[in-house]
């Protein structure tokens, strides 16, 4: 481990200065996601300063949300927040940013609707629509799981192939679709079953529900159901006074 020195001449505090080394290790990579950092005395031994220099520094990053402390393991590294704009039209599903997001597509078929998705589409009884099952990565670790329902009738046609080249919205433009009206339903949840075990979420992980019918004028498009870790994830939204 490289041992950048701390400066006592400085008017910054000396668990500031230690706090800045044991990020710039994570923002290089030389300390990678999911790694356990040096113990607290080994700190205390590398840089020659007091336990309590080393707690601070290890809190000032905790509370930054660069390392967690797991009960009993020790301290690691942790991913940082992947920032979602609550009035972005996208929202996660962010087909302009495919460097650093991936979907893969686990399902995809034709179903019947049951009443839940066929209230939110406004369709009729029996109403047939396109399943699209996908889980989304962001910097190669899952953090979305989605269930997309789009009315088999507004775009018949639809292909696996054509949503993993071109992108569920772009495609779905293709068949003269423009969505232009979202809403969401946001609720706290914690990660079980067959979510947590496509996120890879620890027991007891919290997280969100989204829910989120997309609009082509007033005609609903798309139901999508879906949770996201909270671990990875932070909303933002910009107000503007009137």
């Amino acid at each position: 481990m490289r041992n950048e020195l701390l400066d006592i001449s400085k008017d910054t505090p000396l668990y500031k200065q230690l706090s800045e080394i044991l990020y710039r290790k994570i923002e290089t990579g030389e300390w990678e996601y999911n790694q356990k950092i040096p113990t607290e005395p080994e700190l205390c031994e590398l840089y020659k300063i007091s336990r309590q220099t080393v707690r601070l520094a290890i809190e000032d990053l905790k509370n930054k949300g660069y390392v967690c402390k797991k009960q009993g393991l020790g301290t690691f590294v942790t991913h940082p927040k992947v920032e979602e704009k609550i009035f972005s039209f996208r929202f996660y599903d962010n087909e302009e940013n495919a460097s650093k997001q991936v979907k893969e597509i686990l399902k995809f078929e034709i179903i019947e609707a049951d009443g839940h998705v066929g209230e939110k589409l406004m369709l009729k009884k029996g109403s047939r629509v396109f399943l699209i099952h996908r889980l989304f990565y962001n910097d190669g670790i899952p953090t979305t799981v989605t269930d997309s329902y789009i009315p088999s009738e507004l775009c018949p046609g639809l292909t696996e192939k054509q949503v993993r080249e071109q992108g569920l919205y772009h495609t779905l433009e293709g068949f003269g679709l423009k969505l232009d009206k979202a809403t969401r339903l946001f609720e706290a949840v914690v990660i079980d079953g067959e979510n947590r075990r496509l996120l890879g979420t620890a027991k007891n992980t919290a997280g969100f529900h989204i829910q989120r019918v997309t609009c082509s004028k007033t005609i609903p498009v798309e139901f999508a159901d879906s949770y996201m870790r909270g671990d990875m994830m932070q909303f933002s939204i910009t107000l503007n006074q009137p």
